[in-house]
């Protein structure tokens, strides 16, 4: 990619490092130079997704057609350059402009500045680690983990050819020489190194793949997205131990795209037999709109593949691929306002997790943490002994 001549890429690039210093963003002192030194306009393409809420779909903005508007852009704090819909279904070099896209799903984008250097400074990198970035994306943050450590010391991979043949691209045009291959993380073979002094992905992980803990050297960090079957928006910091096991905390929030393979979409299940009424033990309203960690906490306290749709003004159904729910959202508390099918009771594990986060005085993410074993994972509340099991019972040990 070009750099366009006529922009001044200094003052924009400066107004956003104030944006960012005053959030605090700037957590570790090397990330200041890397972010001043990392052209980031050189990894945004010349056409891009733009959500346009008010609309309900994406349209492509193009930079030859409003360069005012790509430059704005490409330095916002807070908000991801869109680069992929449903994982390439819609083609960005020929979509019209004009063209309203509704119903896709965003599957790659150049992520928010704000929530990079967040993660990065919680990755503890030193000059000379040897660091796996999984999920290249466009190549900005393998750049900036270059600045730190130097190409030689970094591996990405990423799953898709297209986006890894243009990172790769963008890299060498911005004088960046990682190793960068397309490949699924999750095989593990792909790897270059057999062992990582720090692994940082960039993708929402349902559960930690083995095959990354085994390429973490004794005492390194793995940094991961951890979402459950509600919210992609928890980040996991594991330290990966002597004995092949991994522990650590959620450490925050970061709003990623889901691992491809991870991605919750379960088909709704056949309903054989009579279903089980009820009246709701909660209004249903209540668990449509809570913030971001009482979502996350619901969804580590039910199936992990549970879904939730609003289908009309008075009505949702919640499924898991082998159970279903249906509930009123008004006259709840009457006796058939809750219709369940399966083996579980879908609606009532939701209530019992959304009345639990409130009872325990709405937690934050952060007093969960995460233990991993070549055979199992454990997620818990507080401390280890504290296993939460789905279905929102804890299991103290």
């Amino acid at each position: 990619m070009t750099r366009p001549v006529s922009v001044d890429w200094t003052r924009y690039k400066e107004a956003c490092a104030r944006d960012l210093d005053q959030e605090g963003h700037f957590r570790a002192a090397w990330l200041r130079t890397a972010f001043a030194t990392v052209p980031r306009e050189r990894f945004v393409p010349g056409r891009f997704w733009v959500w346009h809420r008010d609309e309900g779909g994406y349209r492509v903005l193009d930079r030859a057609l409003d360069p005012a508007a790509w430059t704005a852009a490409v330095y916002v704090p807070h908000t991801a350059v869109v680069t992929q819909l449903d994982d390439g279904a819609y083609d960005l070099a020929t979509h019209d402009p004009g063209e309203l896209v509704t119903g896709a799903v965003a599957t790659s984008s150049v992520s928010a500045l704000s929530i990079v250097l967040d993660q990065l400074a919680l990755l503890d990198l030193e000059p000379g680690h040897r660091v796996l970035d999984v999920g290249a994306g466009s190549g900005y943050n393998t750049a900036m983990l270059c600045e730190r450590t130097g190409s030689a010391q970094v591996d990405a991979v990423e799953i898709d050819p297209d986006l890894a043949h243009i990172a790769r691209g963008n890299l060498r045009a911005a004088g960046y020489r990682p190793h960068v291959r397309a490949a699924d993380a999750e095989l593990g073979a792909a790897f270059r190194r057999s062992r990582y002094d720090r692994v940082i992905v960039t993708a929402s992980l349902g559960r930690i793949p083995r095959t990354l803990l085994q390429h973490v050297a004794p005492g390194g960090l793995l940094l991961a997205p951890y979402g459950t079957a509600w919210s992609n928006t928890g980040l996991a910091r594991l330290t990966v131990n002597g004995d092949g096991t991994a522990s650590g905390r959620l450490v925050g929030g970061a709003r990623y795209m889901w691992l491809r393979s991870h991605r919750p979409t379960p088909s709704r299940p056949e309903r054989h037999g009579e279903g089980r009424e009820s009246a709701s033990p909660l209004d249903p309203t209540t668990v449509l709109a809570p913030s971001w960690a009482a979502q996350w906490t619901i969804g580590a306290r039910v199936p992990q593949k549970t879904r939730l749709r609003r289908v009309s003004a008075d009505r949702i159904v919640l499924w898991d691929g082998h159970s279903y729910a249906s509930v009123c959202l008004t006259d709840w508390h009457e006796p058939d306002a809750v219709l369940q099918h399966g083996l579980r009771s879908l609606w009532d594990e939701v209530a019992a997790a959304c009345l639990w986060w409130n009872t325990h005085g709405q937690p934050d993410i952060t007093r969960y943490g995460l233990t991993v074993t070549p055979e199992d994972e454990t997620l818990w509340f507080e401390h280890p002994g504290n296993a939460v099991l789905k279905g929102g019972e804890e299991q103290t040990v």
